[in-house]
């Protein structure tokens, strides 16, 4: 991998992590369909999610902040975010081989997943904006879409935010609490990557365009996370389904050809 692709992959990775577009699904796409190979792609993945998780905290860090202060106050709203965790906590340890086997480098998984994410955000832009608080049933539910997008082309962002903007729930708590939520599930998978990563030695040259990878990922990641904080409170989340409906149709026939 040279620095051009590390460039590049970082950008999808944080862009796409946060834009409801899926950074699974563009991350394969980029691998498989335009030949970018990640030599070192363990390693790679490590350092990335945990630069789109710094993107979060840096983002959010008042609120973040404003939550380890004010437990006692918050408590409830902590509680909603641990529960939000439980349908990909479960569906990760369950099925995390599973998942591995029959869909990793499935390109034609990945397209329909983009169709999936594009029907999310449809349903999402014609709802009829609600204004209640986060709750636990909010939060479940939530939890559950953000289950669904393990699999490959299904936004995470797109998934919780779309479901919680059809729970009614109003767009700057949707939001806020989407972003927060993705942090258990992303540190998670950070750990578990690293764990496995640690095994294996590497070079100057790979720690080189890792942290090039790294740097790449989480600049991008603020950007995307402030802008979709923008574009979900002005209710523009049209451009990008029909973004989601149209990769997601090539990418399809790309796959079937």
């Amino acid at each position: 991998m040279d620095i051009l692709k590390a460039v590049v992959l970082g950008l999808i990775q944080g862009l796409t992590e946060f834009l409801p577009i899926s950074s699974s699904g563009h991350l394969l796409v980029a691998q498989e369909l335009l030949n970018f190979e990640v030599e070192h792609g363990l390693l790679f993945a490590v350092a990335v999610h945990f630069a789109t998780l710094l993107s979060i905290t840096v983002v959010f860090w008042r609120e973040l902040l404003a939550l380890v202060v004010g437990w006692r106050e918050n408590w409830l709203y902590i509680l909603a975010l641990g529960v939000s965790a439980i349908p990909a906590g479960i569906v990760g340890i369950v099925l995390k081989d599973y998942i591995e086997e029959v869909f990793a480098g499935n390109v034609l998984v990945a397209g329909i997943g983009f169709l999936v994410s594009a029907v999310f955000l449809f349903i999402a832009h014609f709802t009829r904006k609600g204004n209640r608080e986060i709750n636990l049933q909010g939060a479940i539910l939530m939890g559950i879409a953000q289950a669904i997008a393990i699999l490959p082309g299904v936004s995470r962002s797109g998934s919780t935010i779309s479901t919680g903007l059809m729970a009614k729930i109003h767009p700057e708590h949707v939001v806020k609490f989407a972003f927060l939520m993705s942090i258990i599930p992303i540190g998670g998978a950070t750990l578990l990557e690293t764990l496995d990563a640690i095994k294996n030695p590497v070079n100057q040259h790979e720690l080189t365009l890792v942290a090039i990878g790294f740097i790449t990922a989480f600049l991008s990641g603020i950007i995307a996370c402030r802008l979709m904080i923008n574009f979900v409170i002005r209710n523009k989340l049209l451009p990008f389904a029909l973004y989601c409906l149209a990769i997601g149709t090539l990418t399809i026939v790309i796959a079937l050809k």
